[in-house]
């Protein structure tokens, strides 16, 4: 969700920007499966997200092993949720060609859409 709330004052304006984001994204792939698929660990980024420790090693990255059971279920899943919210100060000023005359002179342009030019 994104708010511009603007105070006018003549030709200027003043007010905030806020903006909110969420995203989850999930992964669901077998814990378990059998060697001829040519793979050896699953398609789920948890390296990405999960780790976990043995002895003195820390920060392992964790992924879905051929032969490992990994998850408590016969599926492995991992559903990853994201959000981000922040503000800004906005300051706008009128500026341009004030007389209609300069709008005129663009009634007839045409510009054709994706020729990106």
């Amino acid at each position: 969700m994104n708010t511009l709330v603007l105070t006018v004052d003549g030709d200027t304006a003043s007010g905030k920007w806020t903006a909110e984001f969420e995203e989850t994204i999930n992964y669901s792939e077998s814990d378990l499966w059998d060697v001829p698929v040519g793979f050896g660990t699953g398609d789920i980024p948890s390296d990405q997200y999960l780790a976990f420790s043995i002895g003195d090693t820390d920060d392992i990255p964790r992924v879905n092993n051929i032969d490992d059971s990994e998850c408590s279920e016969m599926r492995c899943t991992l559903d990853v949720l994201t959000t981000c919210s922040g503000e800004n100060g906005v300051t706008a000023t009128r500026t341009g060609y004030l007389d209609q005359g300069a709008y005129d002179q663009l009634e007839d342009v045409n510009h054709p859409y994706g020729t990106g030019s």
